[in-house]
This record gives structure tokens, sequence and C-alpha cells, in this order.
């Protein structure tokens, strides 16, 4: 009877040890941090001065990152929707890009800013959309 409880005491724990080992992915992944490859970091910025409304992005890749772009968007809600009213694109030879843009700002008016970047590492690109 002692060894029929040791053997199941013992599945019991495998089965355990098992489950914990399949979890730990899903709970790494569950925080919500998306894992990049090719990119290190990425911001997106809008602010008001002087009646302008000026966007700034920056990429950074990881060591290594031969080409890194912008696509900046500055975009006005209206009705619900988003319309792109300014569009700058940098492209950099180097791990590092940055970009900005700005446009007259009207009253009453929603704008958000929106920077779709890209990495380049061994060729292989990986993009990422930030948006303010």
């Amino acid at each position: 009877m002692l060894r029929k409880f040791a053997k199941r005491t013992s599945c019991l724990v495998i089965s355990f040890i098992f489950m914990f080992m399949l979890s730990v992915p899903c709970l790494a992944a569950a925080d919500g941090v998306a894992r990049m490859t090719n990119i290190e970091s990425a911001g997106c910025n809008l602010v008001f001065e002087d009646g302008k409304a000026i966007a700034s992005a920056r990429v950074t890749g990881v060591r290594g990152a031969e080409k890194c772009k912008i696509v900046l968007k500055i975009q006005e809600e209206r009705a619900g929707r988003w319309y792109t009213v300014d569009t700058c694109t940098v492209e950099q030879d180097m791990s590092i890009a940055t970009a900005s843009s700005s446009v007259k700002a009207k009253q009453g008016v929603t704008y958000r800013a929106q920077a779709t970047v890209t990495v380049w590492v061994d060729g292989a690109s990986e993009t990422k959309t930030v948006t303010t």
C-alpha cells in the first residue's frame, strides 16, 4: 500500500512540474510587452506650441542594425475617423533615426501622431507602429 501511495504521489508531482514548465512561457508573454528582435526602443510624441502641432519620433535598433526608417504622420480626427494631414519619412543607414514634423493646429480639433518604424538587421526587417 505504501508503494502504491508513493507511485501516485510521484506521478502527481511530475504532473505539476510539467504543467509549470508549460505555463512559464505563457506567463512571460502575459505581461503584454511585445518582444522585438530588431527594435530596441521606439517612441512618438506630440506637443502643441505657438499654434502648431509638433510631432517627433525616434527608433533605436539593436546592436548590428544596418538601417532604420520612420514614417511619421500627423493626423486629425473628423467624424470619429483619423485623417492624415502631414507625413514625414526619414531613413538612416545606422542604428538610430529621428523624425519631426509640424502643422498649423486648428482650435477644437483633436490631433495625434503615428510613427511606423522599421529596423533592418542582417537584411531582415521588423516593423512596429507607435501612436500617441
